[in-house]
């Protein structure tokens, strides 16, 4: 009877059971692997900080937000300003009255032969009243 004997095995594929010359050799090591993946991560680092601190990244989106919002509340309260003004307006030309009291409470306007009379106190200001 012969003599049956497994074939040798080799440090770089101990499980296989494959002959010497049968199994695959390893793959060299890549020396540009490393500095790729380096340069790769520096360039995604770079562009990522420009778009957060850039002249039109995110801070400057947040603050033009900002002031969007405080120019759309100003808006608001101009409109509404202007709508009490136009109010107010139409309630004078309808009213010839309210537009004399008006007339004479603000703008001090007198009819032909009236006098205003100023009731001025002679006392200090500091003063307590009586």
């Amino acid at each position: 009877m012969g003599v049956f004997r497994k074939p040798p095995r080799g440090p770089a594929e101990p499980s296989s059971g494959r002959p010497a010359f049968l199994r695959l050799k390893p793959r060299p090591v890549r020396r540009m692997r490393k500095p790729l993946i380096f340069l790769c991560s520096a360039v995604a680092v770079a562009l990522l900080a420009s778009c957060l601190l850039g002249d039109r990244g995110l801070k400057t989106f947040l603050e033009l937000r900002a002031e969007q919002k405080d120019l759309e509340a100003e808006v608001r309260t101009l409109r509404l300003r202007e709508m009490r003004l136009q109010a107010d307006l139409d309630a004078l030309a309808d009213d010839p009255d309210a537009l004399e009291r008006v007339a004479r409470e603000r703008y001090r306007m007198l009819r032909d032969g009236e006098r205003i009379i100023e009731v001025v106190e002679d006392r200090e200001p500091d003063a307590p009243r009586d």
